[in-house]
């Protein structure tokens, strides 16, 4: 078989493919639209209202619960003993925030997203100070700081940008090292 002849076959074979993309992007298009139309109330359908939603478990105990609270919507999980072990909320700037908290109520993790855009994962230690933290500023640019609590705390700060990244050593408040 010669290039020649493959031509004509290679010809279908491309329209056959331009006739089932185009059927798949129907197709998706038309369960998109099927998914939209599943997900919209039916008018007669029924509405719950309510200031608080509590899960409880088998024997009766609070394990979720689902509220606003000062403009700032929700959910708490506990473990058996009702202690808040996890927290999703939304602030009343519109600010998520996903905090993990240890036995006694604090908060050792915590993912946030603030009001200016800037996102962190940050993780504290058992006396809540100090810790690290990763994350994107407000300007999109991905900085990471690690912090020894105390009265005058000594932190290592890690930050980058188009224009630069640098390094910078504070130890008891003061810079010791800063690179470049």
């Amino acid at each position: 078989m010669t290039p020649m002849d493959l031509t004509p076959r290679v010809e279908r074979l491309e329209a056959r493919c331009r006739v089932l993309s185009f059927a798949a992007a129907a197709a998706g298009v038309a369960a998109l639209l099927a998914g939209t139309a599943a997900f919209r109330a039916p008018q007669d359908r029924e509405v719950i209202g309510a200031d608080e939603v509590v899960l409880r478990d088998d024997v009766g105990r609070p394990r979720a619960v689902l509220g606003v609270e000062d403009g700032t919507v929700g959910l708490r999980l506990t473990d058996p003993g009702g202690n808040v072990r996890a927290r999703l909320a939304v602030d009343p700037a519109g600010a998520p925030r996903f905090d993990l908290l240890d036995d006694l109520g604090r908060v050792r993790s915590s993912l946030q997203l603030d009001a200016e855009g800037a996102v962190a994962l940050r993780t504290y230690p058992e006396s809540g100070e100090g810790g690290a933290w990763i994350g994107v500023n407000e300007g999109g640019n991905p900085v990471c700081a690690l912090e020894v609590p105390g009265e005058e705390p000594s932190r290592v700060l890690l930050g980058a940008s188009a224009q630069r990244s640098g390094l910078t050593i504070l130890e008891r408040g003061e810079v010791s090292f800063r690179a470049p």
